[in-house]
């Protein structure tokens, strides 16, 4: 198996919401807003933020402060599944997008992105 690029092969990334504890994530009970509906027909500040929308990172509601959460990529693992790549085929390159697979630029000169290959690393699964 090949170790997970997204994750590095830790199975955590940075949360999505708190940015890996250095910002401040939208409050989950007003949605950011800073208000919640008072059931009279008007507004109040929100108790848990305090009207602010946002929440300290230690009390992010995605993961509890951590900092992390499970990498989507490897589903928490560390590694890339053994099946082959959807992207690639498990060749572990693609096309080249600068010359569309040819090899050389409109000039007839070597593409400079894949060196007249026409072939990249394909970035979703080469590590």
């Amino acid at each position: 198996m090949k170790q997970c690029k997204e994750c590095n092969g830790s199975g955590e990334v940075a949360c999505s919401a708190c940015d890996g504890g250095r910002r401040e994530p939208s409050c989950p009970d007003c949605r950011g807003l800073g208000y919640r509906g008072n059931g009279e027909g008007g507004t109040e500040d929100c108790d848990r933020c305090n009207g602010e929308g946002e929440v300290a990172p230690e009390d992010c509601p995605k993961c509890g402060g951590s900092g992390t959460q499970e990498c989507s990529v490897c589903d928490g693992t560390g590694d890339l599944p053994s099946e082959a790549c959807p992207i690639c085929g498990g060749k572990g390159e693609v096309a080249c997008t600068e010359c569309q697979g040819e090899g050389e630029d409109e000039g007839g000169d070597p593409c400079p992105e894949c060196d007249g290959s026409g072939v990249v690393p394909c970035e979703h699964c080469v590590s």
